[in-house]
């Protein structure tokens, strides 16, 4: 189960309203700083403090917070993050999988083999000689990130093993890291029955 649809399935419907779903909040992915025009490097603080003022706080889930983690929780002093980890190889073999066609990590892809891609934008880039060592490049580049992270904000950042989602145990501590009541029992819980992803 996805970490969004496991707040989504868990959390009572009164919660529902303030979540924003999906990759794109306030309508548009948030690049990475060094692809984003300098007039729009400010944009992604700008729409979070809006669905803060309205909802009261804001949630979601991409790849792309990631150069953004520390302005965030500098900002934000109650943010709280999730980092997901999952086993390098793993991701290198899921990524090259459902990337056929596209290299969204080398610094100069090879446009014969690998067409331009709007998600191209949101991946730091490496110099590599092959896609799947530049994937695993990226790999090590976002766990070093949240290393750093974790370290800085021990209290608020926890590191959860996606292959863990769909444990009760790792439900209950992520309901209590944020504060959430925990709506399921342990009888009740079945990871399967919402829309797992």
């Amino acid at each position: 189960m996805s970490l969004m649809n496991m707040l989504k399935s868990v959390l009572p419907e009164s919660y529902h309203e303030r979540f924003i779903y999906g990759d794109q909040p306030s309508g548009r992915m948030f690049f990475p700083r060094s692809h984003a025009p300098a007039e729009d490097q400010d944009e992604m603080g700008y729409a979070i403090d809006d669905v803060v003022k309205r909802n009261g706080y804001f949630v979601d889930i991409g790849l792309y917070y990631a150069e953004y983690m520390d302005d965030i929780l500098q900002h934000y002093p109650e943010a709280k993050c999730v980092y997901l980890e999952r086993d390098k190889e793993a991701t290198i073999k899921s990524y090259m999988k459902k990337t056929e066609g596209k290299d969204h990590w080398s610094i100069n892809p090879d446009r014969t083999k690998y067409r331009a891609d709007l998600w191209d934008l949101c991946y730091p880039k490496f110099t590599l000689s092959t896609k799947e060592q530049n994937i695993g490049a990226y790999w090590d580049y976002y766990q070093g990130t949240f290393e750093r992270l974790a370290y800085k904000y021990p209290d608020r950042i926890i590191r959860v093993r996606t292959e863990d989602l769909n444990d009760y145990q790792t439900y209950v501590t992520i309901m209590g890291f944020y504060g959430l009541p925990v709506a399921i029992a342990e009888e009740d819980w079945d990871p399967f029955h919402s829309n797992a992803s």
